[in-house]
């Protein structure tokens, strides 16, 4: 993050050459990219959370916000960081 600024511009660009644009933010709990997801007939609001539970695992959440603030969870599961050398054992 850039001193002083709260949230920072992204981009991500897909294999078939779209580009979504956004900000990210770094919070207490983790990082929240949000960004503007195009529909048929207009565009959704949508926040990917991830959020750190322990040294080796993540949360990760895919949110709505919806024009009346509700927000609706879409997806969401666990990322487990496994070294190479305890996986290779098993």
């Amino acid at each position: 993050m850039q001193p002083g600024h709260s949230a920072q511009l992204f981009w991500e660009y897909d294999r078939f050459g779209g580009i979504t644009t956004g900000t990210v933010q770094l919070t207490d709990a983790g990082l929240v990219f949000e960004y503007e997801y195009s529909v048929e007939g207009g565009s959704l609001l949508l926040q990917d959370v991830w959020t750190r539970v322990s040294e080796d695992l993540y949360e990760f959440r895919v949110r709505e916000i919806g024009d009346d603030g509700v927000i609706t969870t879409h997806l969401e599961t666990t990322f487990e960081r496994v070294d190479e050398l305890r996986s290779a054992g098993e």
